[in-house]
């Protein structure tokens, strides 16, 4: 049977169609090279303005923040065990003042592991006992806090990081109920600083319960920011930045989607770390994690560092996501670990990234395009 011929108004509308059709291929083209020329124009980046700050420290001493007092820059390192002091450099690396900790080591028995330094205070955290020493910044001690009033139910050991505002000082903790013999993981705890009194209070509580199963070993949630209203919270067990009040409700949980590492690292339990008691380190050796949130004040932006397995000893890349203040991404970018680790500071000129170098105390100058 032959195939029907077309009437001329039949092939007169084909051909309407075809052009139609044409039609909506170029629009959809044309509309495709301008928005992709577009996102090339507003697309964002991390600079190196090619400024790099230098600083004399000690091999032994680790960088612990930087901080603007008065619109003068300071960059604060600490050693807690060779030479036991901390000492803060201006940004011309020029020494402004040093702290020994040898008497403060000896009075409470062990070191320290991290310090917090605000503008009239600084926080020392010890090593072994649940203890927060408060000094000014000639090193006086002002306080001593410890987490006493319960006790009589809980071992608690503190955690980096400590942060103190508004007279209320913070910090992460290990908790273990000795009448349930269960692990309560890991919280933020909180005391008075102008209190006469050394009693600590929690606010998050059992944060792990979320994800954390029978038989997992909970370690400390990596990093947590304090703002004005909302608490921030991250762990390495995590894809997801947790969001909570001030009075320990979360509000809301964020799910990190990186472009270049996946964001969780699965957790170690009994029966690994029974074979392995370095399992957990291994664990964060050859996964990726998010390292920690960042507040920039001045770019009104949130960086949230993505941490990669290691490519050698302690050498990780790692890529830095740029949310807004509602936690939307703006844009990611990758880091060489040769060059670069995750330590930084924000100022009004940019973020200062410090150089994987170890002979050297460097920081390099971004900016974001």
């Amino acid at each position: 049977m032959k195939k029907p011929v077309l009437s001329l108004s039949e092939n007169k509308n084909n051909k309407c169609k075809t052009a139609s059709k044409a039609s909506l291929a170029l629009a959809f083209i044309l509309c495709f090279i301008l928005s992709s020329c577009n996102l090339r124009e507003t697309e964002h980046m991390f600079l190196n303005t090619g400024e790099t700050l230098s600083f004399p420290a000690r091999q032994s001493a680790s960088f612990v923040q930087g901080i603007n007092i008065d619109g003068n820059d300071f960059f604060i390192f600490a050693d807690y065990r060779t030479n036991k002091e901390l000492t803060i450099y201006d940004r011309e690396g020029s020494l402004h003042s040093k702290i020994g900790f040898d008497s403060l080591c000896y009075m409470e028995g062990r070191y320290f592991k991290d310090c917090h330094v605000t503008d009239s205070v600084i926080l020392l955290v010890t090593e072994v006992k649940d203890h927060v020493l408060t000094l000014n910044h000639n090193g006086v001690l002002k306080a001593l806090h410890y987490y006493d009033n319960i006790r009589d139910i809980r071992d608690v050991e503190f955690n980096p990081t400590a942060y103190l505002q508004d007279s209320l000082f913070y910090i992460s903790a290990d908790s273990y109920d000795r009448n349930m013999g269960l692990n309560l993981s890991d919280g933020v705890i909180w005391c008075d600083n102008q209190n006469d009194t050394n009693e600590m209070w929690c606010v998050i509580d059992s944060f792990y319960s979320r994800f954390l199963k029978s038989g997992d070993i909970a370690v400390e949630f990596t990093k947590f920011l304090i703002m004005d209203s909302i608490i921030i919270l991250t762990s390495q067990y995590s894809d997801s930045i947790y969001l909570y009040n001030m009075s320990g409700n979360l509000k809301d949980a964020i799910r990190v989607k990186s472009h270049y590492f996946a964001t969780k690292a699965n957790p170690v339990t009994e029966d690994m770390f029974a074979k392995d008691n370095d399992a957990i380190n291994h664990n964060l050796w050859y996964n990726s994690w998010i390292y920690k949130i960042v507040y920039d004040k001045y770019r009104k932006y949130y960086y949230c560092f993505i941490n990669g397995p290691q490519k050698a000893k302690r050498i990780s890349d790692f890529s830095i996501i740029v949310y807004d203040t509602d936690f939307n991404p703006i844009f990611e970018q990758l880091f060489n670990g040769y060059e670069y680790d995750c330590i930084c500071y924000v100022n009004d000129e940019g973020l200062f990234l410090k150089k994987t170098d170890s002979r050297n105390h460097s920081f390099s100058l971004f900016t974001i395009k």
